[in-house]
């Protein structure tokens, strides 16, 4: 019996690598990306997410964290603003990252992701 994937299934598989590589966001995805490779041919396409998803552990994360540049920009140490908003921004990717399989939005998602990937491995 093979152990190799078929695209399709390889593509849902790489969905959430996808996903937690969208560095720069204050915010939940909102698209979809799906690629497919098929032979030579490489697919690719961009969705809206049906179900965009909702993680409040991390929004809360990422609150704190520009509260906390915000202050420090208010008190006049701008440089540690700006390094209290990135740190902000890596805490709520890292959130993601640890806690995107918990939201309720995740499998209807990844049978979203799954559809487009069955579609283009079909085509």
């Amino acid at each position: 019996m093979s152990s190799r994937k078929s695209p399709a299934a390889s593509s849902a598989d790489s969905i959430e690598k996808y996903a937690r590589s969208q560095a720069g966001s204050f915010w939940p995805p909102q698209e979809l990306g799906v690629i497919v490779q098929k032979g030579e041919r490489v697919l690719l396409t961009y969705q809206k997410l049906a179900t965009v998803p909702a993680l409040p552990v991390c929004e809360t994360v990422l609150a704190k964290g520009m509260a906390d540049a915000r202050a420090a920009w208010q008190g006049g140490r701008r440089e540690h603003s700006s390094r209290l908003e990135a740190e902000a921004e890596t805490a709520y990717l890292d959130c993601w990252n640890a806690h995107a399989r918990e939201a309720p939005a995740y499998s209807a998602i990844l049978q979203q992701a799954q559809r487009l990937a069955d579609a283009f491995a079909a085509d």
